[in-house]
């Protein structure tokens, strides 16, 4: 028993027309998707390349911040030796200790200069350097007059100052 409901069959020259023509559309939408598709991977690709640049970016800002910061642990553990090596002479009168602080005294202006060279991108922190600069002058011209009293024989004025 045949169904009324089947399809209908096309046939004729109507028929081709119609094919062709839903071909033709089926051909202009899957151009029309390519394009599409093509378009989103390019935008993709291009997202893909600014995420990266941005990355990159900042894991060169995150080194530059640990060479600064490794350059300040630099300066204060120098400025940390010319003490040690200025309080072991003034307790002992031996020059032994004066070593560590010759050393630290030789290094420490170009320390800071490379530390002034690694924030000179940064005013704020050009201006920190200056203070640092400064307070370091102070720190060993206050340990260079202790070790003079020392060697001059007034170990009290040393101790005292």
């Amino acid at each position: 028993m045949a169904s009324d409901f089947s399809a209908p069959k096309l046939r004729g020259p109507r028929t081709s027309a119609v094919i062709r023509h839903i071909r033709y559309e089926a051909g202009q939408n899957l151009r029309l998707i390519t394009a599409g598709v093509a378009v989103f991977i390019i935008l993709l690709l291009g997202a893909s390349f600014w995420v990266s640049k941005k990355g990159q970016e900042a894991d060169e800002a995150v080194a530059h911040t640990v060479r600064n910061e490794r350059q300040i642990s630099v300066v204060q553990s120098q400025l940390q030796d010319a003490e040690i090596g200025q309080r072991g002479y003034l307790l002992t009168g031996d020059p032994f200790y004066l070593e560590p602080y010759d050393k630290a005294v030789s290094a420490i202006n170009g320390s800071v200069e490379s530390l002034a060279t690694g924030v000179s991108d940064n005013r704020r922190q050009d201006g920190n350097v200056a203070v640092l600069r400064s307070l370091a002058t102070q720190k060993l011209s206050e340990l260079r007059q202790t070790i003079e009293h020392r060697r001059a024989g007034d170990e009290a004025a040393a101790v005292a100052m």
